[in-house]
């Protein structure tokens, strides 16, 4: 698990004064770059693990601007990409700072009006804009410190504008150039370790299709709503229970805490990703939990026709935990170790779930939806957890509960199924 940290962190080494690749050039009435820090250069300046970014500091060495930056744009974003051999990168960007502003010499601070989530592990991309009124530019652009070439002469670290046809922040790869010379950043950046925790905590923002939403009160993060496939509008994220005590829940046990998200697309699937502190884990080991969602008013309410289990990734974060699955809508959340799950879709291969009903005595029942009218049967087995066949059916489904008879005998009073 990475180690606490907090503080100015300096992305590279100053050994290049910059003006081509400078991100305030006053000599062009518009620009757009976009910088590549990798990962292993973040963990050696000091940013060792997921992080909060919350401000950028860049050393003006030479003021030559005149007039003030309109509209200029701080955007982050998280990336595979290892240079920027090709231009720009499409992918997802999080705008932490929009203001007209004013360089001076020295060091400029740009603090963000929210912080940008960094998982500790992907590269970094920092993308910079702005968009000058009409009028002759200055001559000559503010040059700023730099690093020649930190990623190889071969591997671009740096893309930069061929031309200028387009308003500045939407400038794209058909009109850009890649270079060696990027911007030295100072990025102040603290360690996850603050985790909102209470009950009641609660924050509301704007979810677009494909963008990125971190949910904070006062800097305790509550999650992140990403990747929507369609925008699921203005979404609240609250937690609706709070505590370390897990609770027993369907032949295992459940977190105390439970997320609830309301949205105006309530329907409109995201990934989410949920914090929680080694105290709201109570010890339990993060690999054998995913993420439940319910449509049911409470947890107490959950059945297998409203709960779904999603397949969970998780990873440190300071001391506690971040958990991110794929889910299909909004409701109420929580950790579980039990296995309560329909079948959400049937679809043309094998599909795997674990039963809620367990231990079960004569029959089980198993919940379909969107089903495809065009299968002339659906086969199901049941299986022990060690993989040992218990009973076979072959069903005509045309309806969404299904009861199925078990032969008296085959089954145990418990286990997982």
């Amino acid at each position: 698990m990475p180690s606490s940290f907090s503080g100015l962190f300096a992305v590279g080494f100053y050994d290049a004064n910059i003006s081509a690749s400078s991100p305030f050039r006053a000599n062009v009435s518009r620009n757009r770059a976009q910088y590549l820090y990798t990962a292993s250069e973040l963990n050696a300046a000091g940013i060792s693990g997921a992080c909060f970014i919350s401000s950028l500091t860049i050393n003006v060495a030479q003021k030559n601007s005149t007039r003030p930056f309109n509209g200029f744009t701080v955007s982050m974003g998280s990336t595979t990409a290892t240079n920027l051999n090709d231009g720009y990168q499409s992918v997802p960007l999080t705008q932490v700072y929009s203001a007209n502003y004013n360089t001076s010499l020295g060091a400029n601070l740009i603090t963000f009006a929210n912080p940008f989530f960094w998982n500790g592990t992907s590269n970094l991309l920092l993308n910079i804009c702005f968009e000058n009124p009409a009028g002759s530019p200055d001559a000559l652009s503010d040059v700023v410190g730099g690093t020649q070439a930190p990623l190889g002469t071969s591997n671009r670290s740096t893309a930069i504008p061929s031309s200028f046809s387009v308003v500045g922040c939407n400038i794209n790869s058909h009109n850009a150039t890649a270079a060696d010379f990027r911007l030295l950043a100072t990025f102040n950046a603290a360690s996850g370790n603050d985790i909102a925790t209470s009950l009641g905590e609660t924050s509301t923002l704007y979810v677009p299709a494909g963008d990125n939403q971190i949910f904070l009160t006062n800097l305790r993060i509550l999650g992140i709503i990403s990747n929507a496939i369609s925008a699921p509008g203005c979404t609240t994220m609250s937690i609706e229970n709070a505590g370390v005590i897990w609770s027993s829940f369907f032949g295992g046990q459940r977190s105390e805490k439970v997320w609830r998200i309301t949205a105006e697309n309530p329907a409109a699937p995201f990934q989410v990703s949920f914090y929680l502190t080694a105290a709201e884990l109570e010890g339990r080991n993060p690999s054998g939990l995913t993420i439940a969602g319910t449509t049911a008013s409470s947890v107490s309410a959950a059945s297998s026709i409203n709960t779904t289990v999603y397949v969970t990734t998780f990873q440190s974060f300071g001391t506690g935990y971040v958990f991110t699955a794929n889910v299909t809508g909004a409701g109420l959340f929580f950790l579980s170790n039990a296995f309560v799950t329909g079948i959400p879709q049937i679809i043309r291969e094998n599909q795997f779930v674990r039963l809620l009903e367990n231990p079960a005595s004569q029959s089980l029942r198993l919940y379909f939806s969107n089903v495809d009218r065009g299968f002339s049967e659906v086969h199901l087995r049941t299986l022990s957890s060690s993989g040992q066949f218990i009973e076979s059916w072959k069903l005509n489904v045309r309806s969404e509960q299904v009861v199925l008879p078990m032969q008296k005998g085959r089954y145990g009073a418990g286990g997982i199924y």
